[in-house]
């Protein structure tokens, strides 16, 4: 619902539906492939006990947490580079203009 609702005040801000469409896809593919998944995957080994499968429930749990800590990442980053495409966008096209 958060995320829903800052789309629809950043597409009342900004004219461009690819900055919103950036935006929201972004965080949302980080969120569905990477983040859930850890979540998941973390949450799936929680309660392994038993000699044999602790070295192996201590790797999954660790597999899980680099699966959340990079997709946390990567959905920054690419918000980020959406934020700044915004707004180098619009100065690269007047130098251009410029020049011509």
């Amino acid at each position: 619902l958060f995320l829903s609702g800052s789309a629809l005040i950043v597409a009342l801000l900004i004219p461009g539906i690819s900055v919103v469409f950036g935006l929201m896809g972004g965080t949302a593919a980080s969120i569905i492939s990477f983040i859930l998944p850890g979540l998941f995957l973390m949450e799936a080994y929680a309660g392994v006990t038993g000699e044999e499968t602790s070295r192996s429930s201590k790797r999954m749990k660790l597999l899980g947490l680099f699966l959340v800590l990079g997709g946390s990442l990567i959905g920054i980053l690419s918000t980020g580079v959406t934020i700044y495409g915004l707004f180098s966008s619009n100065s690269v096209a007047e130098d251009t203009c410029a020049s011509t």
